[in-house]
């Protein structure tokens, strides 16, 4: 047994002999030490439990909570899922709320700018006062004014008696009035024959149109304006103004396309729109460069007219497809 305590001494023995030098240590001593030792590894042991229970604990509650939070996310997921699927079952097809969209948008701006045409067709019949009241001194500048007097004393004052004078006088001042009346009425229609030009800014006007397509060949025209409706609805009773003269030029431009396109005998059909005016054709048989003919005519007529360019209106052409101006069938049916 003295073999085994030979030797460089363990750590156990270099705690339990150390006492002081040249010392010597007997059983009890180490006896008592073990007893410390035992003591007080015991208290370390039991701490270290402890710990870990509580280390242990934190790490289960941290688990749990990270399995509820996974729970919450799953049902979250579930969920949105869920609405997704319900959402995509409810969402239109992304081409059809697209056209939906421009439609609406179009509507709006249709409306903005018929407003605006309104405006601009009141100054336009301010200006057109105006220039009636010019007339008289525009003929005086022309050397027109003996005329005009001996016109107005013709009819003042010579018209009201001439049955009593002899048929040879009459003859004789009748003569003399209609010379007098040709040369006023040549005058006057140099007058009008230009439309007066407004002083004011250009006025851009949008026309928009599409052809409606049955199995790839045209089927339907149509072009919507910012017109507003009254100007087809209630033309007996309007007076012409801006409104009036571009919906008559589109009417003859789109008579204009159908022609060049093959189908003059299509008929030309105009009614409300959104609160302004539209205007269809059917076009079965027309050739395959329809649009272009309708987009040129449309721009010939109206860029030429003399009456539009003197209200300042200027035009933007639009093509559209059908889909983009023309509401679903459904739509329609549903109305």
């Amino acid at each position: 047994m003295g073999a085994a305590f030979e030797g460089n001494p363990s750590k156990r023995q270099e705690r339990s002999f150390r006492a002081g030098e040249g010392d010597v240590q007997n059983v009890e001593s180490v006896m008592e030490d073990a007893a410390r030792w035992r003591e007080l590894e015991g208290e370390r042991r039991q701490q270290a439990q402890a710990d870990f229970e509580a280390q242990k604990g934190a790490l289960e509650t941290e688990v749990a909570d990270l399995e509820a939070q996974l729970a919450r996310a799953r049902r979250d997921l579930e969920e949105a899922l869920a609405n997704a699927a319900s959402q995509a079952a409810l969402d239109p097809d992304l081409d059809v709320a697209t056209a939906a969209r421009t439609r609406e948008g179009l509507t709006e701006v249709m409306s903005l700018q018929c407003a605006e045409l309104t405006k601009r067709a009141e100054q336009g019949v301010s200006a057109e006062v105006e220039r009636r009241l010019a007339l008289e001194d525009w003929l005086s500048e022309q050397g027109m004014a003996e005329q005009l007097t001996s016109y107005r004393q013709f009819e003042d004052t010579v018209r009201p008696t001439l049955d009593k004078m002899p048929e040879s006088y009459q003859q004789v001042v009748l003569g003399h009035h209609d010379q007098v009346v040709s040369a006023l009425r040549e005058a006057v229609e140099s007058y009008w024959a230009e439309p007066s030009s407004m002083d004011a800014e250009p006025l851009p006007v949008d026309l928009v149109f599409a052809v409606d397509e049955l199995e790839g060949q045209p089927d339907l025209l149509v072009v919507v304006t910012p017109v507003i409706a009254e100007a087809y609805a209630a033309w007996e009773t309007r007076e012409p103004d801006a409104h009036t003269w571009v919906f008559t030029r589109v009417l003859q431009a789109m008579y204009e396309a159908l022609e060049s396109a093959g189908v003059p005998n299509s008929e030309v059909m105009a009614g409300p729109h959104e609160g302004v005016i539209a205007l269809e054709a059917d076009v079965v048989g027309a050739s395959s460069d329809l649009n272009k003919k309708v987009e040129q005519a449309l721009s010939r007529v109206l860029s030429e007219a003399p009456e539009l360019g003197a209200v300042q209106l200027t035009f933007n052409i639009h093509q559209l497809s059908a889909d983009d101006l023309l509401p679903p069938e459904e739509d329609s049916d549903a109305e």
